[in-house]
């Protein structure tokens, strides 16, 4: 190993979230829910597990290229999204591909899903949730709000909420830890790092290769996964507001504290300061 590798690898195991919450945080974490199972599985050789917000239209999309060149149709280039989720779900429903062009080796599939920083896929699902598809009301007019009425959804108590039955169901399945979805084994997971689009499509890349895909198949999506997308004020300006209110950061500490700890991912040092008297090292 290089020198520079072996620093880097000390450098992010040094990094690994090891902290732990209060004694009285803890009584009122969300625990686990299993109740995210895959059921779609088109790629031969391919079992892909969609978690929202963790680029996952990004992947279905990409999913959904590869399993038409299985059939034997020219891969399409990977968008951020298609113009109606009807495509994709169309996609999903067929049948598992075993087409001419090109077939997974694997006598199993490669299994794999893509885990993203709790606190980032959080601000990006207030964003999507209550600001672009207005799925709200009320409950999305400032983060704070919007986090008081995630907690109630996952702890099961948001049952007078006003906002009906399909937003609640649409806005919780968002907001659902990622260690919810796809607990139906061992899976090897991609971390997915805000601002690196490219980390990302070289471990996609490395997951498609190992499954047989042809570069000539992969390359294309892999380019489009590379591409970097504009950077969002509002985002920093929500995330900045978690940090600077501590019943806020509290209770999205009790949320996704177990996917911290099953994906070990990093608190910042920002969040360690903010959060004093919440965590334990």
């Amino acid at each position: 190993m290089k020198w520079w590798l072996l620093l880097s690898t000390i450098a992010f195991l040094s990094t690994i979230s090891t902290f732990q919450l209060s004694p009285s945080l803890r009584r009122g974490i969300v625990e686990f829910e299993p109740v995210h199972k895959p059921i779609r599985k088109p790629v031969s050789g391919l079992d892909y597990c969609p978690t929202p917000k963790c680029m996952s239209t990004k992947m279905r999309t990409a999913m959904c290229d590869l399993f038409h060149s299985q059939g034997g149709r020219q891969a399409r280039k990977t968008r951020e999204s298609r113009s109606k989720y009807n495509d994709l779900n169309s996609c999903e429903g067929e049948t598992i591909a075993r087409g001419p062009q090109w077939s997974s080796s694997l006598q199993g599939s490669t299994r794999f899903k893509i885990a993203r920083d709790p606190l980032h896929r959080f601000v990006s699902a207030y964003l999507h949730l209550c600001k672009h598809s207005h799925k709200c009301g009320r409950h999305g007019q400032t983060i704070h709000r919007f986090t008081r009425t995630a907690y109630r959804l996952l702890k099961n108590e948001g049952i007078n909420l006003g906002l009906g039955l399909y937003n609640k169901r649409f806005i919780r399945h968002h907001i659902s830890p990622q260690s919810w979805f796809c607990r139906d084994g061992s899976r090897k997971i991609l971390h997915l790092i805000d601002g690196n689009p490219r980390a990302i499509a070289k471990q996609v890349k490395r997951v498609f290769r190992s499954a047989g895909v042809p570069e000539r198949v992969s390359r294309p999506i892999i380019f489009a996964l590379s591409t970097k997308g504009k950077s969002s004020r509002a985002h920093d300006r929500v995330l900045q507001a978690i940090l600077s209110n501590r019943e806020t950061l509290r209770l999205f500490l009790q949320m996704y504290y177990m996917d911290y700890r099953t994906y070990h991912f990093p608190l910042t040092r920002e969040i360690r300061e903010k959060a004093r008297g919440f965590i334990v090292e």
